[in-house]
């Protein structure tokens, strides 16, 4: 069975942590993420999602490692989780939505 939920986060709020497994992956309604990566020296910001309707968290799902980065709330924010058969339907059904995946995964490779 497919599953997606809509949950809100407050400012400062962790959605996940570099390292634990992820099953879900997230789509922002409203707000800002930031993903943060662990260095020797500290931490680094690797990206601000801002834009309605971008996601994150996805790539825990497509090789079932885990989290690559820390996702933090850095303004209340609304944000739809997607469990891993939603997403492999949405994969699988919405040719859109798997070119954008792609894009967004080459882009990401690229830089």
């Amino acid at each position: 069975m497919t599953k997606e939920k809509l949950e809100q986060y407050d400012s400062g709020e962790i959605i996940f942590r570099e390292g634990e497994p992820g099953n879900k992956m997230y789509v922002l309604m409203a707000g800002a993420i930031e993903l943060k990566k662990k260095l020797d020296k500290g931490e680094t910001l690797i990206k601000t999602i801002c834009e309605p309707n971008d996601f994150f968290g996805e790539m825990a799902l497509i090789d079932d490692k885990p989290r690559s980065a820390t996702a933090i709330s850095v303004k209340r924010s609304n944000i739809l989780v997607v469990d891993g058969a939603a997403f492999e339907a949405m994969i699988l059904n919405n040719g859109k939505f798997a070119l954008k995946i792609i894009k967004v995964l080459s882009e990401r490779i690229r830089r």
